[in-house]
């Protein structure tokens, strides 16, 4: 059997090394770094007009993958980083905001 190259996202405006590196501060052990690192993601993600759908859907998909991590620090800075985008971008029910 062949292996498969996980899919990346289009190229976006956000779609660079510096985004994907938030992701593996997110799972660091140190709190801080996590913190700082969760804020980042929601600053990239909430920066200007017509974000692209792309890097809210890759950033959405990989902070729900993350919450089963076995890392150390990766389930806390994932679900922080998960409930930070959530209340900035959407996403809930009609009534909640």
């Amino acid at each position: 059997m062949a292996l498969r190259n996980p899919p990346h996202p289009p190229r976006t405006v956000t779609s660079t090394s510096q985004f994907f590196n938030l992701f593996v501060e997110l799972s660091s052990p140190d709190a801080t770094s996590r913190s700082n690192a969760g804020t980042r993601l929601v600053k990239m993600l909430d920066a200007g007009d017509g974000l692209p759908q792309a890097d809210i859907d890759y950033a959405l998909n990989r902070l729900l993958k993350g919450l089963c991590s076995g890392r150390a620090g990766a389930r806390q800075g994932y679900s922080a980083g998960l409930t930070l985008m959530v209340s900035k971008v959407g996403g809930g029910p009609p009534g909640l905001e």
